[in-house]
């Protein structure tokens, strides 16, 4: 194998929706893993009318009352809370920085468009100026061959 400066990789991912709904066969092929999905989705239908230590907490309740991650909940509880409302709270914040990155292009967009806008209009004039200008040189040009008897 001869070094290089600069390693080459190549990788081919394939990357699964585990969120609850999705991906159906392998859920049901993987229990914790489903059960991790309605972990998931049982915080954030909480966070939507509570806090997210609230939500959190609440949810934690819920599915050992369910049998969902039951044992494993019973058993890392206070991991398991620090650890949810850190991947919410940074979820929430990807989101929102997210949304902000889209705002933004957005804004840029209808100001480039504006500005295209603007400039067509501007070149559209300018057509119309240089059309009468050519009409006026036209017109001057007869003007002094009149003048001079042609």
């Amino acid at each position: 194998m001869v070094p290089t400066e600069e390693p080459e990789l190549e990788l081919k991912v394939t990357l699964y929706n585990i969120n609850e709904g999705h991906n159906r066969e392998l859920m049901e092929q993987c229990r914790i893993l489903s059960e991790y999905a309605s972990y998931v989705a049982t915080v954030r239908e909480y966070a939507k009318s509570m806090s997210t230590k609230d939500a959190v907490n609440s949810a934690v309740d819920y599915c050992i009352e369910h049998g969902i991650l039951e044992d494993f909940l019973r058993g890392n509880r206070m991991e398991v809370v620090k650890m949810s409302i850190f991947e919410y709270n940074e979820e929430r914040e990807k989101k929102l920085e997210r949304a902000e990155i889209e705002r933004m292009i957005a804004e840029e967009a209808a100001e480039a468009k504006k500005q295209a806008e603007e400039a067509k209009n501007r070149a559209e004039d300018a057509e119309q100026e240089v059309e009468v200008l050519k009409d006026e040189n036209q017109r001057l040009k007869l003007e002094i061959k009149q003048l001079r008897g042609e």
